[in-house]
């Protein structure tokens, strides 16, 4: 075995695939709950693995059911354009699936009172 192959030996049981590296994050969700808001129904937070965090999220309910919205800015042209999102469409299942879980669970807290 040369040099180049001793190394990329080692890179490779450094670097883990792809799929390993996306189960191990860890998402975890806040939500807090607008009471008098015809559309947006609550303002979500993420914190992904204690590292980073995305704040207003804001999740909306539409005739098809609720999803999430990241923040957004106001462009030049008066357009919306996301601060942040998912590159991935499991990152994206992922962070939904936090959030989702997170309001469900606020929602029957709520009706419990």
């Amino acid at each position: 075995m040369n040099d180049i192959e001793k190394e990329i030996r080692a890179i490779n049981k450094i670097i883990a695939p792809k799929d390993e590296i996306e189960e191990k994050i860890n998402i975890k969700a806040s939500i807090k709950l607008l009471k008098n808001s015809s559309i947006v129904k609550a303002i979500a937070k993420l914190t992904i693995d204690d590292l980073f965090v995305i704040e207003n999220i804001e999740i909306i309910e539409t005739k098809c059911g609720i999803f999430a919205s990241m923040p957004k800015k106001m462009t030049s042209k008066g357009d919306y354009k996301d601060l942040c999102y998912p590159i991935t469409a499991d990152a994206r299942e992922k962070m939904n699936d936090a959030i989702y879980k997170e309001y469900y669970k606020k929602l029957n807290k709520e009706s419990e009172k």
